[in-house]
């Protein structure tokens, strides 16, 4: 069985597990070594407080999360989120980032945010076009601002608007979208 979910304090060693592979083996985090249990524990709690934070589950196994977090703190940022999608590596381009991000995306709409940012480490072009996909535009380029596995890395930005007009919606909570029958109606209608 398949299953959209928000992320539980319990998926905290699993959602490491994933992350594992990404800060050991590649430039896309630049995390150096990875964070423990509880450090997951505590995002997963500061995330969900505010923002969306899903995960992936296959047989009650999860394959993949993906969440939205404050892109900067000023009250004037408060409709400008970041995204940030990992996947099990054996679950790479088999569709299923497509239907965990589509629906963070649709969560996120529905809370009232205007627009999503991604940050990519160059070159990556799996995640480009994976964001391509979805609308995303490339608006900004953060030249060697990180240095990892011996080398200077450079960050792309992309962003997507979701909600705009001229002036920004009353934000909601994620309980309050994940209640919904409108929640309810789009996970059914997403092929996963």
């Amino acid at each position: 069985m398949n299953l959209i979910r928000l992320a539980e304090l319990r998926d905290a060693e699993r959602i490491r597990e994933i992350y594992a592979p990404y800060v050991k083996d590649t430039e896309l985090t630049f995390h150096f070594e990875v964070p423990s249990v509880q450090f997951f524990e505590q995002k997963i709690t500061e995330i969900q407080k505010k923002y969306c934070w899903l995960v992936y589950e296959v047989n009650n196994q999860i394959i993949g999360y993906a969440y939205a977090m404050e892109h900067r703190p000023k009250n004037a940022y408060q409709w400008t989120i970041e995204s940030t999608i990992y996947l099990d590596l054996k679950y790479r381009e088999k569709g299923v980032g497509t239907f965990l991000y589509k629906t963070l995306l649709f969560a996120v709409k529905a809370q009232g945010f205007c627009k999503v940012l991604a940050g990519l480490t160059i070159p990556n072009e799996a995640s480009y076009k994976f964001h391509q996909k979805f609308g995303f535009e490339h608006f900004a380029r953060y030249n060697k601002i990180g240095f990892k596995h011996n080398r200077w890395q450079s960050v792309d930005w992309l962003e997507l608007n979701i909600n705009h007009s001229e002036f920004p919606p009353k934000l909601r909570s994620i309980s309050s979208i994940t209640e919904t029958d409108e929640w309810k109606s789009f996970l059914d209608s997403i092929e996963h």
